[in-house]
C-alpha cells in the first residue's frame, strides 16, 4: 500500500517539475536525478536481497 502511494507521489512529482519555473539546465538535472533516484528505489531491494547470505532454516537442515 505504501510503496503504490510512493510511485504516485513520485509520478505527481516528475509531472509538476515543469511547471514550478526552475531554470532548463536544472530542470533537466533534477528530473535525472529523480530518474536514478526512481530506478534505486525500484530496483534496490531486489538487488540487496540477492546480495544477502542464503540462512537455511531447521527444517532443511533435518533433510
Amino acid at each position: 500500500m505504501y510503496k503504490n502511494n510512493f510511485y504516485i507521489s513520485f509520478g505527481v512529482w516528475i509531472t509538476i517539475i515543469p511547471f514550478l519555473g526552475i531554470p532548463g539546465t536544472w530542470r533537466n538535472t533534477l528530473v535525472f536525478v529523480s530518474g536514478i533516484f526512481f530506478i534505486l528505489v525500484s530496483v534496490g531491494p531486489i538487488i540487496l536481497e540477492k546480495l544477502q547470505p542464503k540462512i537455511e532454516t531447521e527444517i532443511e537442515k533435518e533433510i
